[in-house]
């Protein structure tokens, strides 16, 4: 739900870094490692991997590929990562 709501929210919202945000909120939910370090945007990133890989699939989510903006939400991307919280049971 973390990584939707990032998406949701657009690239302008997170400058790109939806894994920074959603391991920043883990952080805040009290998610962190047993030494009480925070948990890394790449382990944000394997923790929503599933949803992060549909994302992709479904072209809401662009794959980073190298010497490109990684992970940028498609305006479409965003709309939909809106409405599947929106409609959250």
């Amino acid at each position: 739900m973390l990584l939707l709501a990032a998406v949701a929210a657009g690239p302008d919202a997170t400058g790109h870094k939806q894994f920074d945000y959603v391991a920043r909120m883990l952080w805040e939910a009290g998610w962190a490692h047993t030494d009480g370090t925070p948990v890394t945007s790449w382990e944000a990133r394997d923790a929503a991997a599933d949803t992060y890989v549909a994302l992709v699939r479904i072209g809401a989510l662009t794959r980073y590929v190298p010497g490109s903006v990684p992970d940028q939400p498609t305006p479409d991307g965003a709309a939909f990562a809106l409405a599947a919280l929106r409609t959250w049971p």
